[in-house]
């Protein structure tokens, strides 16, 4: 991404996240990598056991999972799955 945005390489393969970051006037021209051509990647998160406990951790990690996030998330190009995305 580094190289593309300082304009050394001519054209690169970024993160659809990556390319909405651009001011628009830096953005160039882009193609979308249609779905059928690749597996979703798929990125997970978990409260570990000796986490259960503590209060930031667990605050944390609902967070993650609040429809905010999730919009957030969507805001990037990115699909989120969970329990709040799951029921919409």
């Amino acid at each position: 991404f580094a190289f593309v945005k300082s304009g050394n390489a001519q054209l690169g393969f970024i993160a659809l996240a990556q390319f909405k970051q651009l001011p628009a006037g830096q953005r160039g021209s882009h193609w979308l990598v249609p779905s059928r051509f690749h597996s979703p990647i798929e990125q997970d998160g978990v409260l570990l056991n000796r986490g259960q406990n503590n209060k930031s951790a667990v605050s944390f990690f609902e967070y993650l999972q609040s429809a905010t996030v999730a919009s957030i998330i969507r805001s990037f190009g990115y699909h989120s799955v969970g329990s709040l995305d799951d029921a919409q």
